[in-house]
């Protein structure tokens, strides 16, 4: 089977780069149009004991409503005045029409409730009862933050757990970039000085790229029908540019052994017939292990188990057509551009 795989990609070794490169721009093309936002929350399960343990304390004790938190510090040192509190009701007007605030409360709703002010009469907060519940809250908090106004000479802080998770969300992701910034030139020079050649080492970055494009429309287009994590994203690029990697190091070495000794139509067959299959086999377990997040009940995970799924499924069918395909039409160009590598290495 994968011997005839390697006689198809060498038969349309011109025509199978510019089909994939096709379908991904047309997935790209759909996604935009049909697909859906990633979720910043997922990580509560319905029908969990900690959910059934959180409904109990409510019934027995009172709902705890989702809220946003203002804290405002007077610089006069009089929070409780009535003019610091006008600057209060003024600063959340914005947040009274929304249609995801239920109600405002401050000290002066409350009729001088002291518990709004601090002890030394210098702090006072100001609460935003949302008609949401904490996660579904995430994704609106930094628009509602946004309509917070800002007095003149006056310090606040935006608070409460959907913000928390939001912050929290937004420090992770900026990591992550910054992992993925200081990792890919690092892969790069390793790239380098593995194939030895610019030419081979442009190969899995190929790959890669079509794979990853292709999985992020897949993914987006999930995304308009189930909940798909922000951090999903973060995970496919790690898992398709390893395997990316991984794949056209073990292709392109077994087809430049059957270079030395077979014409590039055979090379490419006999390449195949051995590591093509190698990489068939190592895609569906890697798939299958990855499969088996979407059992849980955690929407996040959930999600991180389709992404992973996407990814692998994208690569392994990229590096089995396009990779083989640009392979045949290289032939003994794949070892053009060397790269200078000391003996030792």
């Amino acid at each position: 089977m994968f011997a005839a795989l390697g006689r198809f990609d060498y038969r349309f070794r011109r025509w199978i780069p510019i089909a994939a490169l096709a379908v991904v721009i047309g997935l790209q093309a759909w996604s935009s149009v049909a697909g859906g936002a990633f979720a910043q929350g997922g990580w509560t399960i319905p029908g969990s004991e900690s959910m059934a343990t959180g409904e109990l304390l409510a019934d027995r004790f009172g709902a705890p409503d989702t809220m946003m938190i203002v804290v405002y510090q007077d610089p006069g040192g009089d929070a409780a005045s009535v003019e610091f509190q006008a600057t209060v009701t003024d600063s959340m007007s914005d947040l009274e029409g929304d249609e995801m605030v239920d109600e405002i409360i401050t000290y002066s709703t409350t009729g001088g409730d002291p518990s709004f002010i601090s002890t030394d009469g210098t702090y006072t907060y100001a609460l935003a009862r949302l008609t949401v519940q904490d996660e579904d809250a995430v994704a609106d908090s930094e628009r509602l933050s946004d309509l917070v106004g800002r007095p003149e000479g006056v310090d606040l802080w935006v608070t409460g757990i959907p913000q928390v998770y939001h912050e929290f969300n937004q420090e992770i992701e900026a990591d992550l970039q910054t992992a993925e910034l200081v990792s890919l030139p690092i892969a790069t020079v390793i790239l380098l000085i593995v194939f030895g050649t610019l030419v081979g080492a442009g190969l899995p970055l190929i790959i890669a790229g079509m794979a990853l494009a292709t999985t992020f429309a897949v993914l987006a287009l999930l995304a308009a029908v189930m909940d798909m994590s922000v951090f999903v994203t973060n995970l496919s690029t790690m898992i398709g540019l390893a395997l990316a990697i991984d794949y056209s190091l073990f292709m392109v070495s077994r087809f430049r052994e059957e270079l030395l000794h077979h014409p590039v139509p055979e090379a490419l067959e006999r390449m195949m017939t051995s590591v093509g299959k190698a990489v068939a086999v190592s895609g569906v377990a890697v798939a299958i292990g990855l499969a088996s997040l979407t059992v849980f009940e955690a929407s996040s995970l959930r999600s991180m188990g389709w992404g992973g799924v996407a990814t692998v499924v994208a690569t392994m069918l990229f590096g089995l057509t396009v990779l083989p395909a640009l392979l045949a039409m290289l032939g003994h160009r794949i070892n053009r551009f060397r790269i200078p590598v000391p003996k030792f290495m």
